[in-house]
């Protein structure tokens, strides 16, 4: 393989023609199957010779190439042994020749078969590498690493990364932590040895449970061995800035410490535990633009250090240095020439240690902490997983509570301190990194449910926390509200909505559990911090900076009234006192400041204003207050802002609470106006599933006051849905962003619609089908798998009733036409959920369609062919299928068109099913057919192996009372037709009677199994409860019902196949015809018929039968 031109074809792939890319992307995938590919993607990698865009091509190509095969590959070989990788430019002319000549053949026979018209060859196996060759090349990457840009380093990282999850469980790979371990103690490869070992500590932490446990030994033995490397890295000063190696070795110990499995016995040790930790809290004590040879971790660490290092110098040769000597390598030097990007390196490197050494530090917290249930609780969140050690008694727990939590207290204190201040050390502070803030707000947390670390620490800094933290934390960035005017949606879905994860939610939180736990300490102190605040922004109401403010005290007010909700009573006599405090505090300051903030010019205070009152929803105030407070918000539901007219709907659902307000709000004039007003969200663009709630929850409160505003409510509902609809697929088919807030909001509004159509009822919900025809059509015919549930549940509420028969909707015909059509479109465009959801819904049109209206031709075909597909298919749904061809051939028999259904649709499930899968459908079409059906069936000489089949698996597969009931029902039926089948074997009909005769005996629960009984004609005693009724439909006289037993030996009923689980379709067809049939004297009926019209066939089926027949026979008088 030339190396030249494969440098010459990653070129070409960059090149703006596309015709000049695809030729090189052919190219290249020809170049996939040759030995030399890997070495050869290396040296253009590794070579400063080539662009650097060709180089960080060559990385890419390699690292899809080894992410598509390389596990395949070690999986089977497939390939013979490939000689040992070499450099590409000493490869063998010849063999460059022989590949051209096959690449010419192969596209000369290519273009024949073109011109043939030959369907193309499969596509060629995936690559496999030889053993030698995987070898080979491990060894090269490795090499490389350390000699290659940042930029491609970045991608023989994630090559390393794929080959370590294919190769070390199958211990394919036993050289590597060798090798890491020599680069890292060599100064020149230092740093690419602290890239592998985070890319192995990185694949141990996110193995499986039962992995886990099968490579702890390894684990264990690569800690020991390396991290003491790591550490004397970390700690002894370098030679040159940026920290890169510094972020390297923290991601290290992180992967260590907040893997799933407990931490790794050596960092478990007193001294490793102090080594690590002090480093950590070192990290974050120094600014930002130090060097690492400032940190010291202490001058007793310093002095151990000094003398280790002594050690390994005596131990190495003198022309080789100390790997922390030096941090230079061509992947992190900087060139002097560029002080700005050299500064940007170094404070992206110093953010992202002192990041994830907070990040560390607080996970030791959480899980030193998760003992109690507060701290738990607050845990939760963050993810305890692993754990320092095991069993109630924790030393090492003990011991960071209390050497390192204080200091860790400490030192965020200081940082908070000065984190406001107008200097550059404020500015470069790790608390403007979002999730180092996070990680801080939940530090605080933990450490106020421990009583030394809050009496000693925080509480004596809780103005510090209250003043620099929480409230600066709250207060709105002129971002945030500039994002409020311009994209109000998006304001929603981010700081509302989807805030859960954010700084101020935790900020919130912290001042929540504080308030909760210690408010007796606290809360004069809050109330202080609150009114001067609040008192600046009276003397001023005008200023923008003072109306910022107010609104993060409003936030405030609001955490510490939940606190306060979900604490409730306390037996603590002081924190009681504070409750009842805060309570009077509150009555005012609801009133009078909340009131007036809703005539705020400031929008995000009058937002914030009706937010403050959602919080205090169930806050008990005087009615002159209450009515204060929500006449002042209605208005705002007008409000030109759209969060402002958001945060008023959130307000109402909790002021409809009150009595006071819930009885306002039955005015249909009132009630209807919000309605408008929420709708005005959705057209401005607010797709929130909150706001559909809040309709859900009046709907349902205020039906009757709405129900003449139902079908507008419905049009713009069902509008909205269409266009939010509309906007997922098309961001799916072009994959321009996330979809899940907008899938959200539209289940929202199905689910409002649903609880309107649910409260107006059947009659009424049936006036608003043409409306949401609509919203059927877009879900079906687009396949949006995301809304099926809750369509097919509308389209339950619209469907006419089966007890409607009498009186049915002009419009029935028509709407249930629609739907098949919507529903045949919908199997088209997604023919997988056929039947998990179009067969259920067509099962429903057919039980209603009273009047045949769905019997058209192309409905008639559809129905066939959708029937016989699944009922032909073994799979998951094969017995739906067959549900659904049971349930069209009760339809077709009771419309009177059982001609079609025999000649058409029987005919073509007994070519395609086997005799076992038919016998269900048999039986309901004798049922309804009992001449037309077997004699069809006889024709195609299958009807012996019908009946052989029930004979033998009748006393098994038909287990409900009422299923007995229809098979013997069906079967009589069928013995009344013997004279007119004579292809009927005698003693095939002579052993059906007698299966026939235990299905009645055992459905009417007779005495004849083992004792004859005298001929009762009348009935006797015994069968005094049945009685004759017309037409064949026969009841219980005294309402005795033997369906109680319907639930006994459910594992039983997979009379199809296997599959004891699925419920059938056609059951509640079933049960409501079977229910009140009484199959003694049915028996009696056909046996009767039977004998006076062919006697002598009647006589022999009595005088062959079995016992139970005859007994059966002469029981009824028959």
């Amino acid at each position: 393989m030339d190396v030249q031109l494969l440098s010459q074809a990653f070129l070409a792939t960059l090149d703006p023609d596309a015709a000049t890319r695809a030729a090189a992307e052919l190219h290249l995938a020809t170049c996939e199957s040759s030995p030399y590919i890997l070495a050869s993607c290396l040296t253009i990698a590794k070579d400063f010779f080539y662009p650097a865009a060709v180089q960080q091509a060559a990385a890419v190509f390699l690292k899809n190439l080894i992410a598509r095969h390389w596990k395949i590959s070690g999986a089977k070989h497939i390939r013979n042994p490939s000689p040992l990788l070499l450099p590409a430019q000493h490869q063998d002319q010849s063999q460059q020749q022989q590949q051209q000549q096959q690449q010419q053949q192969q596209q000369q026979q290519q273009h024949q078969e073109q011109q043939q018209q030959v369907v193309p060859t499969p596509s060629p196996p995936p690559v496999a590498f030889s053993a030698s060759t995987r070898t080979e090349f491990k060894q090269l990457l490795l090499f490389t690493l350390p000699q290659v840009t940042p930029e491609v380093q970045a991608h023989l990282v994630a090559v390393i990364a794929t080959v370590l999850s294919a190769d070390l469980p199958r211990n394919l790979w036993p050289e590597f932590l060798p090798t890491v371990i020599s680069m890292l103690r060599t100064p020149e490869s230092m740093y690419a040895g602290v890239l592998c070992a985070a890319q192995l500590f990185r694949y141990y932490s996110r193995l499986k449970p039962h992995q886990q446990r099968q490579s702890r030994a390894q684990y264990e033995s690569a800690v020991g061995a390396v991290f003491p490397i790591l550490y004397q890295i970390a700690s002894i000063a370098p030679a040159q800035d940026p920290p890169l190696a510094l972020w390297k070795v923290v991601k290290c110990y992180r992967y260590v410490v907040t893997a799933k499995s407990s931490i790794p016995a050596f960092l478990q040790s007193d001294q490793e535990l102090k080594n690590w930790l002090s480093l950590l809290m070192d990290i974050l004590k120094r600014p930002i633009g130090t060097t690492i040879a400032d940190i010291g971790v202490s001058p007793q660490h310093q002095q151990e250090q000094h003398e280790q290092q002594q050690n390994e110098q005596q131990q190495t040769p003198k022309n080789t240095q100390s790997p922390a000597q030096s941090f230079g390598s061509p992947a992190v030097s900087v060139s002097s020439e560029d002080e700005c990007e050299s500064d940007s390196i170094k404070r992206f490197a110093w953010m992202k240690c002192k990041k994830w050494a907070c990040h560390v530090l607080t996970h030791l917290m959480v899980t030193a902490c998760g003992t109690s249930t507060e701290s738990a609780f607050i845990g939760q969140s963050f993810g305890n997983s692993a754990r320092l050690t095991s069993g109630a008694a924790n030393p090492t727990a003990s011991i960071y509570l209390t050497y390192f939590a204080p200091e860790v207290c400490n030192i965020f204190i200081k940082e908070i301190e000065k984190w406001q201040q107008e200097t550059p050390e404020a500015r470069s502070s790790f608390l403007s990194i979002d999730s180092a803030l996070i990680n801080v707000f939940t530090y605080l947390d933990l450490a106020q449910t421990v009583p030394d670390l809050w009496s000693a620490i925080l509480l004596p800094n809780m103005s510090i926390i209250l003043s620099n933290l929480i409230f600066q934390t709250l207060l709105l960035s002129p971002d945030d509200i500039e994002l409020m005017h311009s994209q109000p949606d998006e304001y929603i879905a981010v700081n509302i909505e989807n805030a859960e994860f954010t700084p101020r939610t935790y900020a919130r939180r912290l001042l929540s559990h504080i308030m909760k736990f210690h408010a007796d300490q606290v809360l004069n102190g809050f109330f202080q911090f609150i009114n001067e605040i609040i008192a600046k922004y009276h003397t001023n109401r005008n200023d923008y900076t003072l109306a910022v403010q107010k609104d993060a005290v409003l936030q405030m007010m609001a955490a510490v009234r939940r606190s306060f909700i979900v604490s409730g009573k306390s037996s603590n006599t002081n924190t009681a006192n504070a409750i009842e405090l805060f309570t009077h505090q509150m009555e005012s300051f609801l009133v009078h400041h909340t009131s007036l903030d809703k005539s705020s010019q400031y929008a995000f205070l009058r937002a914030r204003a009706c937010e403050t009152i959602a919080a205090f929803g169930q806050f008990e105030m005087p009615l002159s207050d209450l009515e204060n407070v929500y006449t002042r918000v209605l208005p705002c539901l007008a409000d030109t802002e759209v969060v402002v007219q958001f945060q008023a709907v959130m307000a109402i659902q909790q002021l409809a609470r009150y009595p006071y307000v819930h009885a306002a709000l039955a005015d249909p004039q009132q009630v209807s106006n919000i309605m408008v007003h929420i709708l005005e969200i959705y057209n401005k663009g607010v797709d929130s599933e909150r706001v559909a709630l809040v309709m859900a929850d009046l709907i349902a409160d205020y039906t009757e006051q709405l129900v003449p505003f139902a079908a507008g409510m419905a049009k713009q509902l069902a509008d909205q849905f269409v266009r939010i609809a509309g906007e997922v697929i098309s961001r799916s088919e072009s994959d321009e962003g996330f979809t899940d807030d907008k899938n959200m909001a539209a289940s929202g509004i199905l689910d409002t619609l649903h609880t309107l159509l649910a409260a107006l009822g059947r009659d009424k919900s049936a006036e608003l089908r043409p409306t949401l025809i609509p919203v059927f059509s877009i879900v079906l015919s687009n396949a949006q798998e995301d809304f099926y549930q809750e369509v097919f549940d509308l389209i339950e509420l619209l469907v006419p009733e089966a007890q409607q028969q009498q009186s049915p909707r002009p419009d029935d015909g028509e709407f249930l036409n629609q739907l098949c059509g919507l529903i045949q479109a919908g199997s088209v465009a997604n023919p997988a959920h056929a039947g998990e959801y179009f067969i259920p819904c067509l099962c429903t049109l057919i039980e209603t369609d009273v009047a045949g209206t769905l019997c058209t031709e192309t409905n008639t075909k559809f129905f066939f062919e959708l029937g016989v597909r699944y009922a032909s298919t073994p799979g998951e749904y094969k017995k739906r299928g067959l549900d659904f061809s049971q349930l069209i051939i009760f339809w077709y028999c009771k419309l009177e068109r059982a001609s079609e259904c025999v000649d058409f649709y029987i005919s073509q499930l007994l070519d395609l099913v086997p005799t076992s899968d038919v016998l269900g459908i048999f039986v309901a079409a004798v049922s309804y057919n009992p001449f037309g059906v077997p004699a069809y069936v006889a024709r195609t000489g299958r009807l012996a192996a019908i009946v052989h089949e029930y004979i033998t698996v009748f006393g098994h597969k038909f287990t409900k009372v009422y299923e007995k009931k229809l098979v013997a029902s069906g079967l009589l039926k069928f013995l009344s037709t013997l004279p007119e089948t004579p292809t009927l074997e005698p003693s095939i009909a002579y052993d059906l009677a007698n299966a026939v005769a235990k299905y009645v005996i055992d459905i009417e629960n007779l005495p004849l199994k083992t004792e004859p009984t005298s001929p009762q004609p009348n009935g006797g005693a015994e069968v005094t409860q049945f009685q004759f009724v017309d037409s064949g439909i026969y009841s219980y006289e005294d309402g005795d019902d033997d369906d109680s037993d319907d639930d006994s030996d459910a594992e039983a009923y997979n009379y199809y196949y296997n599959d004891a689980d699925e419920p059938s379709f056609t059951e509640p067809l079933l049960e409501a015809t079977m229910a009140q049939f009484l199959i003694l004297p049915y028996f009696k009926e056909h046996l009767g018929a039977m004998k006076a019209r062919a006697p002598q066939v009647y006589y022999d089926l009595y005088a062959h039968s079995g016992v139970e027949f005859q007994r059966l026979a002469d029981y009824t008088g028959v």
